[in-house]
């Protein structure tokens, strides 16, 4: 099982992810956007130690079972299931269209590790993401630059 457990917090996700192993967590990350992302694994996970240094989270997320849609997932920063929410349609999707789903994807993934401080690896993800929107007809481009200028 993977659970993605969502908190309001000022520590810093290195300190969060090292004190969560002390206690035999297995974590796979802790993201900020705007919201502290705890993103764990295992099959009967304690999440007792995890309640205690973070107190009650503000969701509880199953990745088996991520609901809502892109567009609000995205404005409220949680990119990495922006990325879940698109994947399985990119996979089955075909021309325009899946260059338009990749570009999405690229560009949540892009900001996931610009988030982590990756610069250099979120800069070329952008410029992947970029190149294909550069491709996309023009009937295409109002969408994606509607919802992204109107949803901010």
């Amino acid at each position: 099982m993977r659970l993605l457990l969502l908190f309001k917090s000022d520590l810093s996700p290195e300190e969060v992810k090292r004190k969560l192993r002390q206690s035999s967590i297995d974590v796979i990350d802790v993201r900020r956007g705007r919201y502290m992302e705890v993103d764990v694994r295992g099959e009967d996970i304690d999440l007792k130690p995890i309640f205690m240094l973070l107190g009650e989270p503000l969701e509880v997320v199953n990745t088996e079972h991520i609901s809502g849609t892109f567009w609000s997932k995205f404005n409220q920063e949680r990119f990495w299931e922006c990325h879940e929410l698109l994947e399985d349609k990119w996979r089955i999707s075909e021309g325009e269209e899946r260059d338009y789903l990749q570009a999405l994807i690229l560009i949540c993934t892009s900001l996931l590790k610009y988030k982590k401080n990756q610069l250099e690896v979120s800069d070329k993800l952008m410029e992947k993401a970029l190149s294909l929107i550069a491709k996309l007809s023009e009937d295409r481009l109002p969408l994606l630059y509607r919802r992204l200028i109107l949803d901010t």
